[in-house]
Formats: C-alpha cells, sequence, structure tokens
C-alpha cells in the first residue's frame, strides 16, 4: 500500500522544482510589497524651501550654510541637522536661532517649536532678513 505513494526520484525532481517555483514567486511578491511601500513613502515628499544660516558659531571661518528644509522642520530639528553636518557632540539646546533684520536693526530669538520656512516666508524682499544660529550663554 505505502509502495505506490512513496517517491520516486522523478517525483522527488517534479517536487523540487515546484517548491523552487513557490519560493522564487513568493520572494518576488515580498520584493514588490516592499517596492510599494518603500516608493510609497518615499515619494509623498513634502513642501519645503531652502534657508540660509549663518553658522560661524559652528564651524570658524563658515559663513553661512544652504539647507533644503520642509514646512514642518523645526528650529530644533534644524539646529540639529546642522549639528549633524559638522559631526558636533554638542546637544541642541546649546544654541538658539535668530532671525535678523539688518535694516530694521532687529533680532528675534525663534522658539524652538517654529517653522524656519514658515518664518521665511513672511519676509519681504526689500528688508534685509537672514537666520543666525547663537550659542545659548546661559545654557548648563
Amino acid at each position: 500500500m505505502w509502495e505506490n505513494h512513496c517517491f520516486t526520484s522523478k517525483n522527488y525532481q517534479w517536487c523540487s522544482i515546484i517548491c523552487l517555483l513557490f519560493a522564487y514567486y513568493f520572494l518576488k511578491l515580498l520584493f514588490t510589497i516592499f517596492l510599494l511601500i518603500f516608493f510609497r513613502f518615499t515619494l509623498q515628499t513634502r513642501r519645503g524651501g531652502l534657508v540660509k544660516i549663518y553658522d560661524s558659531v559652528l564651524m570658524p571661518g563658515s559663513q553661512y550654510k544652504s539647507l533644503l528644509i520642509s514646512e514642518r522642520t523645526t528650529v530644533d530639528d534644524l539646529i540639529q541637522i546642522l549639528l549633524n553636518c559638522y559631526k558636533s557632540k554638542e546637544v541642541v539646546e546649546q544654541f538658539s536661532l535668530y532671525e535678523v533684520c539688518k535694516s530694521q536693526e532687529y533680532q528675534r530669538k525663534l522658539h524652538p517649536d517654529d517653522s524656519p520656512l514658515q518664518v521665511q516666508q513672511c519676509w519681504t524682499p526689500s528688508q534685509e532678513f537672514h537666520f543666525l544660529i547663537r550659542r545659548n550663554l546661559d545654557y548648563r
């Protein structure tokens, strides 16, 4: 009775081929799902823009750094990006970002949750605005 159900070498080869085909199509399906998920998240980029930050406090001799950021990037995010650019081990809380207006001679310290891009979008071309990063003297 069991003799009819035993695998012959020919049956074993077919079984191996079927298993390999199943594995191939299963991996192909997994790869397709991965690509769909990956591209779904990468293609959903946020609106953004370019900001210029005067950063000589982080890197002596540097005049400024231009960064492409999203509308959701906060001041703290921006400072962390700058620290990463210079491979600095300092912490974000040691620094603040200032909005500087040369024509009206004022400076305003931005809140850590402010969006630099939204602040910049309010600037008028006739006024001379820029961002400046400074070290917090009261940081402990």
